[in-house]
């Protein structure tokens, strides 16, 4: 062993000369082997565990016999807690390992994935200045998912008229059909797979940020959030797709919301869920019904005292048509300005509001009323 006690400075002539690649290298040679280990979940199960419900990974106490010790001076030999260093492989493919924490003050890149195995992510602020907000920033978003491009300047995906070398994970655009093939290596995989007609890629971008679940078949994650602040919101659920029919729920006692799109023009319904994917409309409860310039309500009572203009400051105003049957109120209250032909005004022909007269007050039924005709009763 030996000790460190200032700084230490390595001569030319104690630096290994690479005539093949004409560099100048450093190597540190330790006696040893490195372990291997041949699945990634070894690997995570090695630093993530529970036993007997308390946090006790294995760690890596099998690091073999070739390792760089951090410890305190005059600690002879190393007393835990001290760092190791030391290098593993997984299938052959080497990997530095660090047995305790490691902090980096500035950036960190990666060229693969970023994994945190004890399931938190925890973002600060101010990377630009005390005032930036926590985000995460889709870096690839100007690239095109055909065309490459961007800042970055990625490469297209290539095309040809024949299949190329097979390369796990290789896609390309085959020209005899133009769709996008993807090879995926035996045995976990089945060699070359259609990902479908690259015009279905046209014109977009990596700038979507998916939650998904375990896998590799993009299965959305479930995510629970207080406030959500949105530009746009677009529901894909669990209804009939094929015929545009959208859910935010279709469970039995949520309220819904869905649209379908098979008729033609958009038609929204807000109500609860059946349970079979659709709004319940057989049971009494309240739901809404919407397509183009009309809107129905089911089971609803309408109190036109809730109701407001845009400022809330005087009562809203009505336009439009009134079809249906109607039922009013003649709780005081309800018609309050009733004798006010200006706040009051009922028309009895569909669409006209202009002309229309105070809601008369009579002492019995009139003998033969129009269709439509409202008046109050002594």
């Amino acid at each position: 062993m030996t000790d460190f006690n200032d700084t230490v400075t390595f001569n030319e002539d104690t630096i290994f000369n690479d005539n093949e690649n004409h560099a100048k290298r450093l190597i540190m040679r330790l006696q040893g082997t490195a372990p291997d280990f041949s699945s990634p979940i070894d690997l995570v199960n090695r630093i993530w565990g529970f036993n007997d419900g308390k946090w006790e990974p294995p760690g890596f106490t099998s690091h073999g016999d070739s390792y760089i010790t951090f410890t305190e001076q005059n600690q002879n030999p190393p007393n835990e807690p001290n760092i190791n260093v030391f290098e593993i492989t997984q299938s052959g493919d080497p990997l530095l390992v660090v047995d305790r924490g490691f902090i980096v003050q500035k950036d960190i890149s990666a060229g693969g994935f970023l994994s945190s195995n004890q399931g938190e992510l925890w973002l600060g602020s101010g990377r630009l200045d005390q005032l930036d907000q926590p985000k995460i920033v889709l870096s690839h978003s100007d690239v095109s998912i055909l065309n490459g491009g961007g800042v970055i300047g990625a490469e297209a995906i290539p095309t040809y008229n024949y299949w190329p070398e097979q390369v796990n994970g290789r896609v390309f655009i085959f020209q005899n059909d133009q769709h996008i093939y993807k090879y995926e290596a035996p045995p976990s995989g089945s060699g070359w797979t259609d990902k479908g007609p690259a015009a279905n890629y046209s014109g977009k971008y990596f700038d979507t940020l998916y939650i998904t679940k375990f896998g590799l078949d993009n299965t959305p994650a479930n995510l629970n959030l207080g406030s959500l602040y949105a530009q746009h919101i677009y529901v894909r659920g669990t209804g009939n797709t094929n015929s545009g029919a959208h859910f935010w729920s279709s469970a039995s006692n949520n309220f819904s919301l869905a649209t379908q799109t098979s008729s033609g023009s958009p038609a929204w319904k807000i109500g609860y869920g059946d349970g079979n994917g659709d709004i319940d409309t057989s049971t009494g409860k309240p739901w809404v019904y919407a397509s183009g310039n009309e809107i129905s309500f089911f089971n609803f009572n309408v109190r036109a005292n809730h109701y407001y203009d845009e400022n809330g400051s005087s009562n809203a105003t009505f336009h439009g048509n009134v079809t249906g049957n109607a039922n009013y109120a003649t709780t005081a209250g309800s018609c309050s300005t009733a004798t006010n032909a200006t706040n009051a005004s009922y028309a009895t022909t569909a669409g006209s509001s202009s002309s229309a007269s105070a809601i008369p007050v009579l002492s019995s039924d009139p003998s033969s009323p129009a269709t439509g005709s409202i008046w109050l009763k002594t």
